[in-house]
């Protein structure tokens, strides 16, 4: 395991020619949603979505720009360039909300911002920004993934909610001097809204306090919670509402949001669904990080199996040894029966 340095990484851009577009010309309004990256774009903090094609043990390294897509758009193009056999369709995305209930989803998302300090045990503070993380990657086998569906199935809660806990306890112990810790679980708005002309960004997220040892069972109800109040449709929205304000606008909040010396959100874990898949060749979907959210899940299925990738910010000194520990601690508490 060591540092990746995107800028640096021997890499393949997903959709070159519309990347370089993009790059010529940051803030089209056609790129919609993906102007915010534009923002982060110009204030030097370039966030790139990583993938790993592993093919008889030589592995390629893919990039896709936020700005353009959110995970699921970008594995659809990445499937039809290197030809993966995945499942092409879209995930199941939540009901647009309507009527009175957009007030609900609001109020959920105002309500929702963080503002405690996440007081690390190891960060080092913001000088200059980067992207660069170490990562870990593991596949559970087919029979330990059914032995996992039936353990969340036992304790009467979802797979999102199970392997969560998991990662979320572990990485609470290790890295943070709270007891609670927020984290972003992004949400699939696929199919619920127009994407812009320029950019297949459709998705949201709702923040979600995890409580150090924590019932399971109360996780699980604070997520279900969220959902169906709308909370992501009310981060949309209010995402929606910033673009009528404009550049200047955007800048500013983001410049603000990048020059903060304190981490409101501790980590982000995406579940992007069984992805199926056939053949020869594997996939490493890798969640991008940064120094204010340096700690990245995604969980998905691969060949009938689990697979999980955790990427951890350069900001949060962890040697290569104690990375492996990790993970091991990891894989052998989400077994445990």
């Amino acid at each position: 395991m060591k540092i990746i340095e995107p800028a640096k990484t021997n890499k393949s851009l997903i959709a070159h020619d519309q990347t370089h577009s993009y790059l010529n010309n940051l803030w089209n309004k056609d790129y919609g949603l993906g102007l915010y990256f534009s923002a982060m774009q110009e204030l030097g903090d370039e966030l790139l979505i990583p993938f790993i094609v592993e093919e008889n043990g030589v592995e390629k390294w893919y990039f896709a720009h936020h700005a353009l897509y959110d995970g699921t758009s970008a594995l659809r193009e990445l499937n039809q360039v290197v030809g993966l056999e995945l499942k092409t369709t879209d995930q199941i995305a939540f009901k647009r909300v309507k009527g009175l209930k957009w007030i609900t989803a609001l109020a959920s998302a105002l309500l929702s911002k963080p503002h405690e300090e996440h007081k690390f045990i190891n960060q080092k503070p913001l000088e200059k920004r980067t992207n660069n993380f170490q990562h870990f990657f593991h596949q559970f086998t087919p029979e330990q993934t059914l032995q996992i569906d039936s353990q969340a199935k036992a304790q009467k809660v979802s797979a999102t909610t199970y392997f969560f806990s998991q990662v979320a306890r572990l990485c609470t112990k290790k890295f943070s001097h709270n007891k609670v810790t927020r984290w972003m679980i992004p949400v699939s708005i696929r199919g619920q809204i127009q994407a812009a002309p320029l950019s297949d960004l459709q998705a949201s997220y709702i923040g979600v306090n995890y409580v150090y040892e924590g019932p399971i069972k109360e996780l699980n109800q604070q997520l279900i919670k969220k959902l169906k109040k709308g909370e992501h449709w009310g981060y949309w929205l209010i995402s929606k509402l910033g673009l009528y304000l404009g550049k200047n606008f955007i800048l500013y909040g983001t410049k603000k949001s990048l020059q903060k010396k304190k981490t409101l959100w501790f980590g982000s874990f995406s579940n992007v669904g069984d992805i199926g898949g056939k053949g020869d060749k594997n996939i490493v979907i890798i969640h991008p990080v940064r120094w204010h959210r340096p700690l990245g899940t995604t969980l998905y299925k691969h060949k009938n199996s689990y697979n999980i990738v955790m990427s951890v910010h350069e900001s949060l000194e962890i040697t290569p040894e104690e990375l492996t520990e990790l993970k091991n601690d990891l894989c052998q508490s989400i077994l445990a029966k």
